[in-house]
């Protein structure tokens, strides 16, 4: 495309309104089509929805995310329109798994913060793109990766069981997925009912094969069973 005379960028600079309406008047007063990210450059701003690179995450690093996500994550849309994507994890415990957290999310072109929230360690990260590609929770998901994935939500909603030498997920949502897992993996399903002052309700937990635990720390990808095999070589 040829350079914009000095009164088109101008106008450019000058122009108050969104940018597709920008787009629409460049087209009739100077028969230019200029696309979002040339009315960024040229108003001397930074592209207002920011690219990722997912490609840089392996299958099995983005089926952990998702994971984590369902087990303690959300993503929501706040009133100044910021995509937000948010984990909410243990502050004593969790630390690792935030590390890990904002390491994948910063290699593919984020700038996820980390806080703390009184006993809860806060990783947020703001990214339209990243929020489209999250799953929707209401929705019935199947993971293409049942293993990382199953990783994620130990990670999120489990741990280390020391009596069966595996690893078990606390979860009573999301009944078709885990149900799902359950098929695949060869889950336990235990259920326990609160009558007491202190909690009522009903617990679900799932626990996992050590077969499958094997596999995942074979993988190096669990960091709750990696944490043990640390603590026991120590």
């Amino acid at each position: 495309m040829k350079r914009l005379s000095e009164e088109a960028v101008k106008f450019i600079k000058n122009y108050g309104r969104s940018y597709s309406t920008l787009s629409r008047e460049m087209e009739t007063q100077f028969g230019i089509k200029l696309s979002k990210s040339l009315i960024s450059y040229y108003k001397g701003s930074k592209p207002r929805i920011k690219p990722i690179d997912i490609m840089k995450l392996s299958e099995w690093e983005l089926e952990w995310l998702f994971g984590l996500y369902f087990a303690d994550g959300s993503k929501f849309k706040e009133k100044s329109y910021c995509y937000t994507i948010k984990f909410d994890l243990d502050k004593k415990r969790d630390t690792d798994i935030g590390e890990r957290l904002v390491e994948l999310l910063t290699r593919i072109g984020l700038k996820p913060t980390m806080s703390f929230d009184r006993n809860v360690l806060v990783v947020r990260v703001f990214s339209k793109n990243l929020y489209n590609i999250f799953p929707d929770k209401v929705d019935s998901y199947q993971p293409r990766n049942i293993l990382a994935f199953a990783s994620g939500m130990i990670d999120g909603d489990g741990a280390v069981n020391e009596r069966r030498t595996g690893a078990y997920i606390v979860q009573t949502y999301f009944e078709n997925l885990m149900s799902y897992l359950t098929k695949n993996l060869g889950l336990t399903r235990y259920e326990q009912r609160g009558s007491n002052a202190g909690w009522t309700g009903i617990k679900i937990t799932y626990y996992v094969p050590k077969s499958v635990c094997e596999v995942l720390k074979d993988k190096k990808y669990c960091v709750k069973l990696l944490r043990k095999i640390n603590k026991t070589n120590n």
